[in-house]
Order: structure tokens, then sequence, then C-alpha cells
């Protein structure tokens, strides 16, 4: 079920960013900054994106409580141990993910240039893969973990006062 989840997570962000890219005008030079959603991106893509969002999380926080090894710390060890672990690696950086895959796209659309559009496509979502997971982890060890870390300091000086 969690390997179908993975899949299904990955297959509807490919087929929604295509729509995206060649069924909407959104990123057509002659139509720059005045693109319009269809209904399909209203009525249809957003309800599977939610039903498809809520498999992924059921599936992996179902048996949360019933398994010890999901509370053995995340290490090199425990990924051997289980690989699916790994994905635990891109819950702990989505946030920064989420965050810089915007000014990514933003900067690197004059870059990545073609006269066919599906490669012009796929150089893009690499290019943004790449870097916004890159700068995704540098500001999680960066600024997340010793906020965090910031944040657990504070509640014990509170509590000892």
């Amino acid at each position: 079920m969690k390997y179908s989840a993975i899949v299904l997570f990955i297959t509807l962000y490919i087929v929604t960013a295509h729509h995206l890219y060649h069924q909407e005008i959104w990123n057509l030079l002659e139509h720059a900054g005045k693109g319009i959603r269809t209904s399909t991106t209203v009525f249809i893509w957003q309800p599977i994106t939610a039903l498809i969002t809520c498999f992924f999380i059921f599936v992996f926080e179902f048996d949360k409580d019933e398994t010890s090894i999901k509370n053995e710390h995340l290490s090199f060890s425990a990924i051997l141990g289980n690989p699916l672990r790994v994905v635990e690696l891109f819950g702990n950086i989505s946030y920064g993910v989420y965050i810089w895959h915007m000014p990514i796209i933003a900067k690197i659309s004059s870059i990545f240039t073609s006269q066919i559009p599906i490669e012009a496509f796929y150089m893009k979502l690499i290019a943004a893969l790449v870097l916004s997971t890159l700068l995704a982890s540098i500001t999680y060890f960066l600024i997340e973990i010793p906020s965090s870390k910031w944040k657990t300091y504070q509640k014990i000086e509170i509590v000892k006062n």
C-alpha cells in the first residue's frame, strides 16, 4: 500500500503539471500573466489531489502506534532496516521544497527553454526538484533544526523559572 501511495502521488504531480503546462494557457509568452484556470483544474484536479493526499497520509499514519521501529531515531542503519524510512527524509524537508520551488521556477524559466515543449517541461522539472531539494536541505539544517532546538530550550527555561 505504501509503494502504491508513493507512485500515485508522483503520478498525480506529473499529470497535473503536464496539464498546467499544456492544457492551460499560463506559460505561453503571448498570454504572460493573463492565464486562466479551466474547470478541469478547479473541479477535477483539486478533489483528486485532496483524495490522494488523504490516502497517502492514511497509509503512512495508520499503523504508527503499532510498530516500535518508527520510534527509532532516523539514521542510516534505520533506513537500511526499513528502506521506506527514506520517505521521512523528504518529509523533513518538504516544507522547504514547497517554499523554494516557486522562486526557483521563476528564475530558471528563462534559462531552460526549448522548441519542444515537453523537453522544456522536463528540464525545468528536474532543475526545480534538484535545486529546491538542495536549498530545502540547507535551510533545514541551518534554520529549522537550530530553531526547533532554540524553541525547546526556551520551553525548558520557562519551566525552570
